[in-house]
Formats: structure tokens, sequence, C-alpha cells
């Protein structure tokens, strides 16, 4: 009589990698377009793994998911401020939307959006309100 097929232990794996790698970039994106204050280059950086995983959604492979968030994490804003840096701002509307289609369709449809930017700090530049 045939034995049920089980899992191998390298797909579980990979299941549980792709888990852990889903619930980084979930928490990165999240904190990213609600806290990150970048000039708007960097913010376009962030477009890249953004298309990324909205083409391949839910079926992102761990290869995928991986890239995606090594490039998340090198946008992330430095953590020495330059002297003559360029003026920065909250996440454009456009990106904010992009991203909370895409953290619903990572987590499978359950509905919590992405957070509205932090007010802004005295000290910061007046955002142009400009999603070019």
């Amino acid at each position: 009589m045939p034995q049920p097929h089980s899992p191998s232990p390298r797909s579980s794996r990979d299941g549980d990698d792709r888990t852990a790698l889903v619930a980084q970039i979930l928490t990165l994106l999240q904190h990213s377009v609600g806290t990150w204050r970048l000039p708007d280059t960097d913010w376009q950086r962030l477009e890249g793994p953004v298309d990324a995983l909205t083409a391949t959604g839910a079926d992102s492979d761990v290869a995928t998911l991986r890239r995606a968030l090594v490039q998340l994490q090198l946008a992330a804003p430095d953590r020495i401020t330059r002297a003559t840096r360029p003026a920065v701002a909250a996440a454009p509307a456009r990106l904010r939307e992009r991203v909370n289609h895409l953290v619903h369709t990572l987590r499978g449809g359950a509905e919590e959006p992405v957070p509205e930017p932090a007010p802004r700090s005295a000290d910061e530049p007046r955002d142009t309100g400009r999603d070019d």
C-alpha cells in the first residue's frame, strides 16, 4: 500500500522561511511608510521591491522575498544625518496606497491599513504635498 506523501524537511523549512520573511516585510513596510522621512529619490528606491512583491503577491517565492527585504532594509533612513542632506518628506500618497494594497495581499486579505505618517518635527522641512 502506498505511503502518504509527507513534505520534505526542505519544503517545510522553506515554508517557515517564507512565513518569517513575509512577517519581516510586513513590519518594515508598515513602519517605513508610517514613520520614515526620506528624500524623494529614496522613496523612489522603495518602488522596486514594492513592484516585485506586487507582481507576485501572495505567491512570492523565498528568493523574491529575500531580495525585497534586503532592498527595503537598504532604503531605510541613515542613522547619521548629513548637514547637507536633501529635503525629506513622508511617503508619497501614491506609494502609501500601493503599500496598503500589498500589505493586504501579503496578509491574505486581513484588514489592517498602514498607518498615516507621523506628524513632522519642527526642524523638518515642510512637505510640498507633491507625489511626483
